[in-house]
C-alpha cells in the first residue's frame, strides 16, 4: 500500500435540509471517525513494504486532510445549528417586557 485514502463524508456528518446534526453528535461522530481513521492508518503502517516504506510526507499530507475535513464538518453542523436557531427566533415574536415608569420623591 503506498497511500492513504481519507474517509468521505457521509449522511451522518453532512447537514442537509431535514436533519442538522447537534454539537454533540458531531461530536460523537467526529470521534468515531477519528477512531475508524486512526486503525486505518495504523494497520496500513504495519503492513506495509518494509523494502519500499511509504514517505513520511505522505502521511503527514494525509493527516493533515482528515484533520481538515473534520474541522469542516464540525464547523458545519455549528453553522447548521446557528440557521436553525435563527430561522426559529425569526419566526418568534419577543414579548415585551414590562417597564417602569420612574418615581420622583416629593
Amino acid at each position: 500500500m503506498s497511500s492513504v485514502t481519507t474517509p468521505t463524508p457521509t449522511a451522518a456528518t453532512t447537514p442537509t435540509a431535514s436533519t442538522t446534526p447537534t454539537p454533540t453528535s458531531a461530536t460523537a461522530q467526529a470521534t468515531q471517525d477519528e477512531q475508524n481513521f486512526l486503525k486505518l492508518f495504523t494497520s496500513e503502517l504495519k503492513n506495509q513494504d518494509p523494502t519500499s516504506p511509504t514517505d513520511i510526507s505522505t502521511y503527514y499530507q494525509t493527516i493533515n486532510q482528515y484533520y481538515s475535513l473534520e474541522q469542516q464538518t464540525t464547523t458545519n453542523s455549528y453553522l447548521a445549528t446557528i440557521a436553525n436557531d435563527l430561522s426559529n427566533s425569526a419566526t418568534t415574536t419577543p414579548t415585551p417586557s414590562p417597564t417602569t415608569t420612574p418615581t420622583t420623591a416629593a
